[in-house]
């Protein structure tokens, strides 16, 4: 469920929307069990227990370690997770760790019968900046658009550099008008954004196409197909505009 704080890639069919919980009592953590089909600790089904570091935990079909870290570990691991996860120049999400984050949101969609909608992005005026500034510029532009997408969905979705000058952002529970506002948003905000690099204004738009789970299509590949799509029809039709999957 998009409420909890550990969301696992599992069969929706075999976790419960809000499994289990773990409940810090001091210096200990206890695992409480609240699912249909059970919750284990090495092995044995749980209602309750106390957990000790390298304890194996069992929900549904996935398996995870129980670990306590301090402050100097946890920050070693957000920031070799940071290194792993999130792309240099925009700060969004890696292409890699992105797709996984949409089969998840794919497959909550489907178990709740929610909109899951796709923005395909890509910014036009880029090779105009690169050939007549030099990449430098380009690069710039990029990563200021990256930013200014992570800004503008505020929790409301995730994002990632998909490649290049291309972006592509998931939006839970948008339905195609609401996901177009955003795509709406976005496109306005890059087209006033005052972008300069070495006191040159630069002058980028960005094109957008919006296409929506299940209107569109009925997984997370066909999704971003019709978002694509759209994408390009945005690009004939004289960029820098909002398109939507037929």
């Amino acid at each position: 469920h998009p409420s909890c704080h550990v969301r696992f890639p599992a069969d929706v069919t075999v976790l419960s929307r809000t499994h289990a919980e773990i409940v810090r009592e001091g210096n200990q953590f206890r695992l409480v069990d609240k699912s249909t089909n059970g919750t284990f600790v090495n092995g044995k089904r749980i209602t309750e227990a106390l957990l000790q570091p390298g304890d194996k935990l069992g929900f549904g079909n996935t398996l995870v370690r129980f670990e306590v870290q301090d402050e100097s570990d946890q920050a070693y691991t957000e920031a070799v997770a940071q290194l792993l996860n999130l792309d240099d120049l925009t700060g969004l999400l890696l292409r890699r760790r992105f797709d996984a984050e949409l089969a998840l949101l794919a497959a909550q969609a489907a178990g709740s019968g929610e909109f899951l909608s796709l923005l395909a992005m890509d910014l036009d005026g880029i090779k105009a900046i690169n050939d007549q500034h030099g990449h430098l510029f380009g690069a710039y532009t990029i990563s200021e658009t990256g930013k200014l997408i992570d800004r503008l969905l505020d929790q409301r979705g995730i994002a990632c550099r998909f490649g290049g000058d291309e972006f592509i952002a998931a939006l839970p529970a948008h339905d195609l008008e609401r996901a177009t506002a955003v795509a709406e948003q976005i496109r306005q905000a890059v087209s006033v954004h005052p972008y300069s690099y070495e006191g040159i204004a630069l002058k980028p738009a960005i094109s957008i196409g919006v296409a929506v789970l299940p209107r569109h299509a009925s997984d997370p590949e066909a999704l971003f197909r019709a978002a694509d799509a759209a994408l390009y029809a945005a690009k004939r039709n004289g960029k820098n505009r909002v398109e939507c999957a037929p």
